[in-house]
C-alpha cells in the first residue's frame, strides 16, 4: 500500500532429515526481493533518487551434533550471505554472519542455549561517493563478535546474557572498537 510501489519477495527452502530422529536435520534457503518505487541514490548529495531496490540471500541452518537419537540437545551451525543487486540505493552491499548454537551445553541445564557468532557488512563504493564529496571519511566494513547464554528458568521465562565486541564501529576506523554487555528478560504467556 502507499504511493511508492510494491515489494515482491520469494524464498525457496530445502530441508534435510526434517523428521528424522537419528540423522541431523538442516534447512537451506535461497531468496530475494525486488521493491518497485523510488529510493535515494547513495552517491548523491542532492537527494536524487533511482527506481527499484533488490537484494538476495543464501541461508543455512544445520545440526552438527545430536546428544542422542530424538534429542533436541546438540550443536547447530548457521550462516547467511546477503547481497545487493542495486548498489546505487543500498549503502551496505554485502553482509554475512556465521555461528554456532549449543542447546544443553551444561548437563544440569538441558534447555539453556549458548551461542557464538560473527557478523560483518561491507559498504559499497557508491555509498562513499557522496561521503567523499562532503569531506567525510569513507566507510569500508564493520564487524561484530557475540557470545550469549540463555537461561531458561521456567516455562515461558528466560534471561539471556550477552556480550558483543564491535570491530570498526561506523566502518570508518575513526572510532575505537567497542565492548557491549547486555541482558534480556523474556516472559511468554
Amino acid at each position: 500500500m502507499g504511493d511508492n510501489g510494491v515489494t515482491l519477495a520469494g524464498e525457496i527452502h530445502y530441508h534435510v532429515n526434517r523428521d528424522s530422529k537419528e540423522a541431523l536435520p538442516g534447512v537451506y534457503k535461497v531468496g530475494g526481493y525486488y521493491m518497485t518505487g523510488d529510493f535515494q541514490n547513495v552517491a548523491s548529495i542532492t537527494n536524487a533518487t533511482d527506481s527499484g531496490n533488490a537484494m538476495g540471500w543464501v541461508l543455512a541452518d544445520q545440526m552438527l551434533y545430536r546428544e542422542k537419537p530424538g534429542s533436541g540437545r546438540g550443536l547447530w551451525g548457521f550462516g547467511a550471505l546477503v547481497f545487493s543487486f542495486t548498489n546505487d540505493v543500498n549503502p551496505m552491499t554485502w553482509y554475512f554472519n556465521a555461528g554456532l548454537v549449543c542447546e544443553g551445553l551444561f548437563q544440569s541445564r538441558p534447555r539453556d542455549t549458548t551461542g557464538l557468532a560473527i557478523a560483518s557488512g561491507w559498504f559499497g563504493d557508491e555509498a562513499n561517493v557522496a561521503r567523499n564529496l562532503q569531506g567525510l571519511p569513507e566507510r569500508d566494513c564493520e564487524a561484530g563478535i557475540e557470545l550469549n547464554h540463555k537461561f531458561v528458568l521456567e516455562r515461558g521465562i528466560s534471561i539471556q546474557a550477552d556480550i558483543q565486541y564491535i570491530i570498526r564501529p561506523a566502518a570508518t576506523g575513526e572510532l575505537d572498537d567497542a565492548l557491549a554487555i547486555g541482558a534480556r528478560v523474556s516472559v511468554t504467556f
